[in-house]
């Protein structure tokens, strides 16, 4: 018999209100993070609570985050900082994709026809298909919708919302070429659980559009910057529209009172309770069958 897949650990290091860094490591950062900040982690957290997630780094299993973690608690405060530092300047692809997920609205821009040679960009909805790439649903009459057709080089900017100084706040520039494509009518429904009101366009003269990034940049705050390319969304785990579709099945008799799903992926469960969306996000891609076993547990959280 094959032997079973060793779970991923992963090391954390955390900014704590005394300006300590607190090292440890667990199965799943988030949840760890959270239990710290509610005062269910460390006897350390616990005195001084943490306030800010600064970096993590995936391990193979628990003898090597547990090596990691002896190694850097040697380290001095100074060091762990540029430690920290280190590790977030290494973009994931995780955090750029649950940030576009949690982001309702995006500005797009495209090349102008009416004034060539300027880029023209305004508010979009925004909602991804399961590849993680942006959809758009425009109007034939749309100033977007005869840019594209002329020329579909795009970029889509996403800005972290609740924040008072957007330099403090995660964002990201996606760059790459708008394709004009017939959505499938598995698609048609993913959107439509994100944006029910968009029912009445599809019997006007809207067309959906799916930007495909060639690049992208991410800051995920201050000092923590870099380029994602194209091919993480080529090689992005995914789930099928028919996955999607049991899982939506499956968890239908799992949902607590007026929590709906928005739209499950490898990364991740969109959730909607009482007209306020959020986001489930897993610690890394998941398989179909690992999803399958997870929402049971997740949605008893909820």
């Amino acid at each position: 018999m094959p032997a079973k897949p060793t779970k991923p650990w992963f090391l954390y290091l955390l900014e704590c209100t005394n300006g300590s860094i607190y090292t440890g490591i667990t199965t799943d950062v988030q949840a760890r993070f959270e239990a710290h900040r509610c005062g269910k982690g460390a006897r350390y957290t616990r005195a001084h609570p943490p306030v800010e997630l600064l970096a993590w780094q995936k391990h193979p299993d628990r003898s090597a985050a547990a090596s990691a973690e002896w190694r850097v608690k040697k380290l001095s405060p100074v060091q762990k900082r540029q430690l920290a530092r280190s590790l977030a300047m290494q973009i994931q692809f995780s955090p750029a994709i649950q940030l576009l997920h949690e982001t309702r609205h995006a500005v797009l821009c495209t090349h102008s026809t009416q004034l060539p040679g300027f880029p023209y960009g305004t508010a979009v909805p925004l909602v991804l298909d399961e590849r993680q790439r942006p959809l758009l649903l425009i109007s034939a009459l749309a100033e977007h919708t005869k840019n594209l057709l002329a020329d579909n080089r795009a970029s889509l900017a996403v800005v972290e919302a609740g924040k008072d100084n957007v330099q403090d706040a995660a964002r990201i520039t996606l760059v790459g070429r708008c394709e004009r494509f017939a959505a499938t009518p598995e698609l048609v429904a993913r959107y439509l659980r994100y944006l029910p009101d968009a029912g009445q366009y599809l019997q006007l003269d809207f067309m959906f559009f799916r930007l495909v990034p060639e690049r992208a940049r991410f800051i995920g705050g201050i000092g923590r910057m870099g380029w994602l390319e194209g091919a993480d969304w080529q090689t992005v785990a995914g789930l099928t529209a028919d996955e999607e579709e049991r899982l939506l099945e499956e968890s239908a008799p799992l949902l607590p009172a007026q929590v709906r799903i928005l739209g499950i992926d490898a990364f991740g469960v969109d959730i909607e309770h009482a007209g306020r969306r959020s986001r489930q996000q897993f610690a890394e891609a998941c398989t179909f069958d690992e999803i399958r076993e997870a929402l049971p547990v997740l949605l008893a959280t909820l």
